[in-house]
């Protein structure tokens, strides 16, 4: 027996407060006590990279709320390519630009990473993936 689905419209904009002490909609201009962890991402062709360095950078874009990183806050790395998330990590540093201003270097683009907001860590726990 087929059933008719119920079609509701729900219009985020009206319905939902904003909140006044986040500069924009999309959360990444977090205060430092508002910021809990972090998630980076990489595919398999930098992975490699981010774990033999110990280093997880972002798009220069990000670095409003990579600056907020404090030593010993937990950090993820999720593979865009797997689908997978690792972790725990733990971050030995705070976040900066360009702690490696060298990492993951393509020969394809410039001379200088594309992912300039960074982090240094360490392994805190190796739990399975996600």
């Amino acid at each position: 027996m087929r059933t008719e689905r119920k079609i509701q419209t729900f219009n985020a904009k009206s319905a939902l407060p904003i909140s006044q002490n986040l500069v924009n909609r999309c959360g990444r201009n977090l205060k430092k006590d508002q910021l809990g962890g972090v998630i980076f991402g990489c595919t398999r062709h930098t992975m490699k990279e981010c774990l033999s360095k110990q280093l997880f950078g972002l798009p220069a874009q990000h670095f409003s709320y990579v600056e907020n990183i404090n030593p010993k806050m937990p950090l993820f790395l999720f593979n865009y390519s797997d689908r997978k998330l690792h972790g725990i990590f733990e971050a030995t540093s705070h976040g900066k630009m360009f702690i490696d201003p060298y990492a993951w270097i393509n020969d394809d683009y410039t001379d200088e990473t594309q992912y300039p907001a960074q982090v240094s860590y360490v392994y805190c726990y190796l739990h399975n993936k996600l």
